[in-house]
């Protein structure tokens, strides 16, 4: 059994070493340059070995997507989870989002540039449900009468989302860029969204 769990780890070892490669490379050329032969070189490994643990460069791609949010939503929830005042947590999750955003590019990109990395997925609308939930138990409490339509709730999550996408692709897509500056006018959209929501 020791033997068998030793053989275990030591595959999990290498998978996650994968995917640390795998990152590093596109950190540094890009996604789309990204390759099975580029990561087997980094790891002394050929690259039937690669295959063995993702059968496709997509199916690498999935694991690191659903790695970005599992850090994304751990980000989210360390926020909120002192915080009792609805303001303030939706105020802290946009910070979080932000935050994220701009310490994982690259995560960031795959997770939401669909053209970019074009990934062919068959059950992409259930993977960022857990984020969704964290949004959606915020705006609750920020607009009570949310919690009893389901409709209502999923359109302000919505339109909270697309502000802080919006907010953040103006912000890359800027040639100078001032990270304070910019974070200031994301803080202050949430802000507004905040006063418009709690009307409701």
């Amino acid at each position: 059994m020791e033997l068998l769990e030793k053989k275990q780890k030591s595959r999990d070892d290498l998978k996650n070493n994968i995917l640390q490669i795998a990152i590093s490379l596109v950190e540094n050329d890009g996604w789309n340059a990204l390759s099975m032969r580029k990561i087997a070189n980094q790891i002394d490994y050929s690259v039937p070995v690669i295959y063995e643990y993702f059968d496709s460069k997509e199916v690498l791609l999935d694991e690191l997507r659903q790695k970005g949010f599992e850090i994304l939503n751990k980000y989210l929830r360390k926020s909120i989870e002192t915080e009792k005042a609805p303001q303030k947590m939706i105020t802290n999750l946009a910070k979080s989002y932000w935050n994220f955003a701009m310490e994982f590019p690259s995560y960031y990109q795959l997770m939401f540039n669909y053209d970019f990395i074009q990934i062919d997925r068959k059950d992409g609308v259930a993977e960022n449900n857990v984020t969704i939930s964290i949004f959606k138990d915020a705006i609750h409490w920020l607009a009570p009468n949310s919690r009893y339509d389901e409709e209502l709730s999923m359109e302000l999550v919505d339109y909270l989302l697309a502000l802080l996408h919006g907010m953040i692709t103006l912000a890359n897509n800027k040639s100078i860029f001032d990270k304070n500056f910019e974070f200031n006018k994301l803080k202050k959209a949430t802000e507004r969204f905040i006063r418009s929501v709690s009307s409701y």
